[in-house]
């Protein structure tokens, strides 16, 4: 609060904005980081969403990231945090290969074809909802670097959660998604709205 208004004060013009985490490893409820959504909504010019929904255990999808199984609100429910502010994707992905973390629990298959489904569905909801923008998290599947991490003796898990979720793959072939992606960059910013 202390932050916002100070920054506001100094900057009106300024789109100050945080960013709600649609997931948590304390919590899969759902209602509880919505509300908690709406907390820090209070405080920000735009209506940031951070969301990996291959991991969003409330609505039954780890195990299985089909995106075809996410629910028909699963962004919607977000965006009504407050409606009259701006909406903007600010950090997302999608696995394109199999997810396993032993140590948290967690192991989700995921293919190319998921990933593709998901990049779809997110910017076609994004222009239905006039997301401000989309960000795409992880350009690069990034291998390399759970290996040189794990070369200092650092335990790399916690990592693997992004690790295949690039549009390019860890040789830096392009994937599926990156083709539907680069489609909808093609399109005017005015038709896109």
């Amino acid at each position: 609060e202390e932050v916002y208004t100070t920054l506001k004060a100094e900057y009106p013009d300024l789109p100050i904005f945080a960013t709600i985490c649609a997931i948590s490893v304390e919590t899969n409820n759902t209602a509880q980081l919505i509300n908690a959504g709406r907390q820090v909504a209070e405080y920000s010019d735009i209506v940031g969403l951070s969301i990996y929904p291959y991991l969003l255990g409330d609505i039954g999808l780890r195990g299985r990231a089909n995106p075809q199984n996410l629910p028909d609100n699963w962004l919607s429910r977000w965006v009504e945090i407050d409606p009259e502010k701006p909406f903007a994707i600010t950090e997302t992905a999608y696995i394109a290969e199999d997810l396993s973390m032993p140590d948290f629990g967690i192991s989700i298959s995921g293919t190319e074809e998921y990933q593709a489904n998901y990049v779809e569905r997110l910017l076609y909801e994004a222009q239905l909802y006039n997301a401000e923008f989309v960000i795409w998290f992880i350009v690069r599947d990034y291998d390399a670097f759970v290996i040189t991490i794990e070369g200092f003796g650092i335990e790399a898990e916690a990592f693997l959660i992004w690790r295949d979720t690039g549009l390019f793959d860890e040789q830096g072939r392009p994937r599926p998604a990156l083709a539907i992606w680069d489609s909808w960059l093609t399109i005017p910013q005015s038709s896109a709205r």
